[in-house]
């Protein structure tokens, strides 16, 4: 992760089962993250981690992304877009 400005998307996360990161259940995004969220407790990191998860410096650190200024490529967004139509 470089240091300076951190990039974020434009989105608010909560915690659900579905995925977010193609092939990469969001489940192990988020445990990926883990390390990164400073926290005292369980509920306070269950709070935060939705947040971290949409900052693309960290999902690139932990392999949910290739690079800090892409999210998800068109082809993951058509098929998200699909599902949730279906």
């Amino acid at each position: 992760m470089r240091k300076g400005a951190l990039l974020r998307l434009p989105l608010m996360l909560w915690s659900f089962e579905e995925g977010l990161y193609g092939d990469l259940p969001a489940a192990d995004v988020l445990r990926r993250l883990e390390p990164y969220v400073s926290d005292d407790n369980a509920e306070q990191l269950l709070w935060a981690l939705p947040f971290y998860a949409t900052m693309t410096d960290f999902l690139a650190a932990v392999g949910a992304t290739r690079d800090r200024r892409e999210a998800v490529t068109d082809s993951e967004v058509d098929a998200a877009v699909k599902a949730l139509a279906s």
